[in-house]
């Protein structure tokens, strides 16, 4: 049986038949969807401490309405964005409607990558930037690097050398 650390529900239950699942998660949001042509529901996102599999979520909804659940195969920012109905032909929630728990860390993708771009094009080391930006930048760092890059090229205008061999020093200058 398959067990995750990450779960995305979507139930017909009211907020206090789902409470033992926040209760028990590590960090939550979810959203009320009471203007789409379904019937109104709600949609979780939920990360455990310790892997569970479907079935122990399910069992954490009290209630007699259904209740859905997956193991979440999209990241926390997709997700979210889901719940907004962002880039959808369907009714558009704001971003206040999302209820998040205390430890929830909001996204503020435009000021955080802005000061990663900063510290890359400053010369901060790998594992510098691995510790202030965490996991994700080192799965992706190669990602960061390349719109560093671009971000260098317009600062500069257009001065500088082949993308390979910028990345190539880049990783070389950075490598712990």
């Amino acid at each position: 049986m398959t067990r995750s650390r990450t779960y995305s529900l979507i139930t017909y239950n009211p907020p206090p038949a789902f409470e033992p699942l926040l209760n028990k998660a590590r960090r939550w949001a979810y959203i009320y969807h009471d203007k789409d042509e379904a019937e109104p529901h709600y949609h979780i996102y939920v990360r455990f401490d310790n892997a569970l599999t479907r079935d122990g979520v399910l069992r954490l909804v009290k209630g007699s309405q259904n209740t859905f659940a997956e193991v979440l195969k999209t990241t926390e920012k997709d997700i979210l964005s889901y719940f907004l109905h962002e880039n959808k032909d369907k009714f558009q929630y704001d971003k206040t409607a999302i209820v998040f728990s205390d430890n929830f860390e909001k996204p503020e993708p435009d000021s955080n990558s802005e000061c990663l771009i900063d510290d890359i094009l400053s010369g901060m080391s790998l594992r510098s930037l691995a510790s202030k930006y965490g996991r994700d930048f080192m799965k992706n760092f190669r990602s960061y690097y390349s719109f560093a890059t671009l971000v260098y090229e317009q600062e500069h205008n257009g001065e500088l050398p082949p993308y390979d061999t910028y990345i190539h020093s880049f990783i070389q200058k950075f490598e712990v």
